[in-house]
């Protein structure tokens, strides 16, 4: 038993299972993050299949702001992205995630950290997700 409240035990396998409130919300907020981050990666990717060509309907992204959902185990989970003018899909393109600290939303994100004006000077996408509350 460690301090705080939490424990580490031994699995058969040699892996450790953690027993932290703390520890899991991080792993909850890491995974949601992977799976944001995955699927805007493969929405912009360059590469597109014969059905994407003929119905563009897939979802893709233009220049814009777009509010999308991911799901995350049973949860449906939230996030805007904010794509800039010069946005091309042929092109690698960086993505930043940009979280808001507890009690703000992606609109005081937004508001507050002037990403989606350097997003426009600088050409990369951000991504802000909604919290758990």
């Amino acid at each position: 038993m460690f301090r705080n409240g939490m424990a580490a035990f031994a699995r058969p396998n040699g892996m450790y299972r953690v027993s932290c409130p703390l520890m899991k919300r991080i792993i909850r907020v890491f995974s949601f993050t992977a799976l944001v981050s995955l699927s805007v990666l493969v929405l912009s990717r360059p590469f597109r299949s014969h059905a994407e060509k003929a119905a563009d309907s897939a979802g893709r992204l233009s220049a814009g702001d777009y509010t999308r959902t991911v799901s995350v185990g049973d949860l449906q989970r939230r996030y805007r992205v904010h794509v800039p003018a010069s946005y091309n899909p042929n092109n690698p393109t960086p993505v930043i995630i940009a979280y808001h600290g507890g009690g703000g939303n992606p609109d005081s994100m937004i508001r507050l950290s002037g990403l989606n004006a350097k997003s426009e000077q600088a050409g990369f996408m951000v991504v802000y997700p909604f919290g758990t509350g």
